[in-house]
């Protein structure tokens, strides 16, 4: 967690851009580089103090706030040299405070050199007996701040003082509620410590279990936690704040106001986030951060024992939100996709050589003049699947970073496979150039980076590929059908192929030069298979029917292998596939949001107190403060 620096509290990334942007006489900053180098010469420290006004000062107070405050900026900076010459010159040591604070925050020297990053002053510092374990405005110690700024070395030095990992700050934050969890070697170096986890009361509203507010405030709170909440998150505490305000807050209306007030409250953050979903429909990091949020605070909703009635209208308005940010996030995906798919995965040629393939059909191969574009140059040209791969990575990465739901996150990669699938499929098929032994090949090793990109991240998504890998698979093996029974026997394996495409192969398939033929019979049996389903099926006085999925997104929570595909008549008649049909849509229920985390990737050394209490409502305190602070203003 990082402070978000309200009035009371500075902005620490706006600290790490300028480090002296809190001095009042910042201006003589460019003059600090002119004695950047490292040197002994301990007129140079006094030269320094001249610059910055401190022979001017005519009492020891003054130079000794003043001395305090160089000491602060150059703690920040890293400059160990004019700091030890300031520790050591006879003329200034007498007046320098290592554990005085700063009027604004309270901030020691320490806590600059460990926010920072600067070991060796640290160290230095701690040798010249700092106090490890000193603590801010808001009860943050130097442990807190390099914890939450990933400064390894700094923790370990910090513990080798024995710096405490047992402080905790003025609203109950430990240094183990600031750990990254990513960061392995943070995780190593701070000791284990196992604590009681949190618990929260749902069928009953204690005290420290809601926000107070009041409806004047209602639009203020608002504003802060959805309208002007801005992204990216600076730390994994901050991605359920939005919910966890609005229930909290729904929580104290309803138990402690009037229902009145839980409407107002619920109707108006419908309104707002409804608004920021409208005005961000091709913003992915927004539209998962959203979708995360929901999701969450529907959860919330159904777990307390009484909101849970008094907010079922608004709880259907939520899941209604969740799908729309969903249908949102899967049209801005498929429009990233459809810009490089066809390009890396159908044209792009791994095999050199296959170019040079000449077909029976084509006559214009003998005028056909020799390209001066070499064929490195022409694949410089083109994308590689991997273009794709790295664009799903991306996608996965966004809604892993915001906790989407994992059954949200594997219905989003269905339709996405599902909308790949269908469009390879379809342009392959209605393309007769691509209708042919060598693209197919190439085409087939495309779709295996795919493959392999699904099993790496043990996706339940392979059976969403099976109807496009059959028409390579046919395409690469049809001419070698020999008479009619091979061929019924050979295309009875591709059972995801119906006879109207299974005919469009036969009568468009591109022969290569020297290629066999495929006997008249097998072509006459393609037609009139597709003729009799025609038949057949104008024949039955029935409307056609709702498309069935592909492959079911329900088989996907508990199935891995591959299960035949059954179509309906509809499907039965058409050639090509619908690429733009929306998968059936589901929200986890209750019990799956407490049997599964959101993230199935997350670490298990996250099985602590605050991974056990992320799924709990709970307002960081750095947001409680902003609250406090906006609602004064």
């Amino acid at each position: 967690m990082t402070r978000d620096e309200e009035d009371s509290i500075s902005d620490i990334s706006h600290r790490k851009k300028s480090v002296f942007s809190w001095s009042s006489i910042s201006s003589t900053y460019s003059q600090i580089t002119l004695f950047s180098s490292h040197t002994e010469d301990i007129d140079t420290i006094w030269t320094y103090l001249m610059l910055q006004g401190y022979l001017l000062l005519d009492t020891d107070q003054k130079r000794r706030e003043k001395l305090f405050e160089l000491l602060c900026r150059l703690a920040s900076q890293g400059n160990l040299i004019f700091i030890q010459q300031l520790a050591m010159d006879e003329r200034t040591s007498r007046l320098v405070q290592l554990d005085s604070v700063d009027n604004e925050n309270q901030w020691t020297p320490l806590m600059y050199a460990c926010c920072f990053g600067r070991l060796t002053v640290a160290r230095y510092l701690l040798d010249m007996g700092a106090k490890v374990d000193a603590q801010d405005h808001i009860g943050w110690t130097p442990l807190m701040w390099a914890v939450t700024n990933d400064h390894c070395d700094i923790v370990e030095t910090l513990l080798e003082y024995n710096a405490s990992v047992d402080t905790k700050s003025f609203n109950g934050t430990s240094v183990y509620d600031l750990i990254n969890i990513e960061n392995e070697r943070m995780m190593r170096i701070l000791p284990t410590v196992k604590v009681p986890v949190s618990s929260f009361i749902w069928d009953q509203c204690l005290p420290d279990q809601m926000f107070v507010f009041t409806e004047e405030q209602l639009d203020l709170i608002l504003t802060i936690a959805i309208t002007e909440f801005q992204l990216p998150i600076k730390s994994r505490s901050e991605i359920y704040v939005p919910a966890s305000i609005i229930f909290l807050c729904a929580r104290y209306a309803h138990y402690y106001v009037t229902k009145d007030l839980v409407h107002a409250l619920l109707t108006n953050a419908v309104n707002r986030i409804q608004h920021v979903i409208d005005s961000k429909r091709q913003d992915v990091h927004t539209l998962a951060f959203w979708i995360s949020n929901l999701t969450q605070l529907l959860y919330y909703l159904k777990r307390d024992t009484q909101v849970v009635i008094e907010t079922a209208k608004y709880q259907v308005d939520i899941s209604e939100l969740v799908s729309e940010a969903y249908t949102c996030l899967i049209h801005d995906s498929e429009k990233r996709l459809e810009h490089i798919f066809e390009s890396a995965i159908l044209e792009y040629e791994q095999l050199d050589g296959l170019e040079m393939v000449h077909f029976a059909d084509d006559w214009q191969r003998f005028f056909r003049r020799s390209s001066t574009v070499s064929r490195q140059s022409m694949s410089e040209l083109t994308c590689s699947p991997k273009a794709v791969t790295t664009l799903l990575s991306s996608i996965l990465y966004v809604l892993q970073s915001y906790e989407v739901h994992s059954a949200i996150t594997i219905q989003a990669f269905g339709q996405l496979f599902h909308f790949l699938s269908c469009e390879l499929f379809n342009r392959i098929l209605s393309h007769r150039r691509h209708l042919c032994r060598s693209r197919a090949i190439q085409i087939r090793m495309n779709i295996t980076v795919m493959e392999e990109w699904i099993r790496d991240r043990d996706l339940p998504l392979e059976t969403y590929l099976t109807p496009v890998i059959q028409l390579v698979q046919l395409l690469q093996c049809v001419s070698q059908s020999r008479d009619l029974m091979e061929f019924i026997h050979k295309i009875k394996s591709f059972d995801q192929l119906n006879p109207m495409q299974i005919k469009r192969i036969i009568l468009n398939y591109r022969y290569e030069v020297n290629e066999p033929r495929l006997p008249e019979e097998i072509e006459k049996y393609t037609m009139q298979i597709a003729e009799d389903t025609l038949r057949q099926q104008q024949s039955v006085e029935l409307p056609p029917s709702r498309r069935a999925s592909a492959s079911s997104l329900g088989s996907l929570f508990g199935q891995r292998k591959h299960t035949a595909i059954h179509y309906t008549e509809e499907e039965q008649l058409s050639e090509f596939k619908d690429s733009k049909y929306m998968l059936p849509f589901s929200l986890p229920t209750t019990n799956h949001m407490l049997q599964t985390s959101c993230s199935e990737q997350l670490k298990q050394k996250t099985r602590t107190e605050r991974e056990n209490s992320a799924w709990l409502p709970n307002i960081p305190e750095d947001w409680l403060i902003k609250l406090n602070n906006e609602d004064k203003k």
